[in-house]
């Protein structure tokens, strides 16, 4: 518990410590992006940080993509503490997630699946509590109004993020998303195994439950 407390509080401080990196990978097991709606200061020095890809678009929107375990915490406490001083905060837009699902992407089983997931998927979203009306609580397939949605750039995208620049919330968020996805990657495991026209009777919900990590997620 105490590894997962610092992680959550600064990754910096424990990231020499035994079993930090086996931990963080659990945590964070595939490769993370996330947009946020917000103006920066030109100064903003994210060029300089050691990411896997950063772009800002002239309309407010910084796109981020960070690694997979120890790596990708430290990244985003850089990435953070970045925005924490030459961000300026709107409350009134929010965050997407995108976790990466190149290692699965297989449209016609996600669509199997999708049914047989969303209840648990959007029963542990609701912890979110969004405030917002543009996406409507449902999982889609390239729609662009929906909590989340299997993107055509091979992600699982969570639509739903509140705005914020705190590490720890950002943290939590990304560790929940990794493990909403990777629980979906094994029901679609578990649905390639069925013959066709026998997954709508498989209770998945139920042979994966109590599987997703509960870190802190109503914050």
């Amino acid at each position: 518990m105490y590894l997962k407390e610092a992680i959550l509080k600064d990754p910096n401080i424990i990231q020499d410590e035994e079993n930090v990196k086996e931990l963080a990978l659990d945590l964070i097991p595939y490769s993370t992006g996330f947009e946020i709606e917000c103006l920066v200061s030109e100064t903003a020095p994210f060029q300089n940080l050691e990411l896997m890809d950063y772009s800002y678009s002239s309309d407010g929107e910084i796109r981020f993509r960070i690694q997979n375990g120890l790596k990708g915490f430290l990244q985003l406490k850089q990435i953070s503490d970045t925005l924490l001083e030459y961000g300026n905060l709107n409350p009134n837009s929010g965050i997407h997630y995108h976790i990466d699902f190149t290692d699965k992407w297989d449209v016609d089983l996600i669509r199997r699946t999708i049914p047989s997931c969303s209840s648990w998927i959007l029963e542990e979203l609701d912890t979110w509590e969004y405030k917002g009306t543009y996406n409507s609580r449902e999982i889609s397939i390239n729609n662009y109004s929906t909590w989340v949605k299997f993107n055509n750039l091979h992600t699982m995208e969570f639509r739903l993020g509140n705005m914020t620049f705190d590490y720890d919330i950002l943290a939590t968020r990304i560790i929940h998303c990794n493990d909403i996805a990777r629980r979906f990657k094994k029901a679609m495991s578990l649905m390639s195994c069925l013959p066709d026209g026998r997954y709508e009777s498989l209770n998945i919900n139920n042979i994966l439950k109590n599987r997703v990590r509960h870190v802190g997620f109503a914050l």
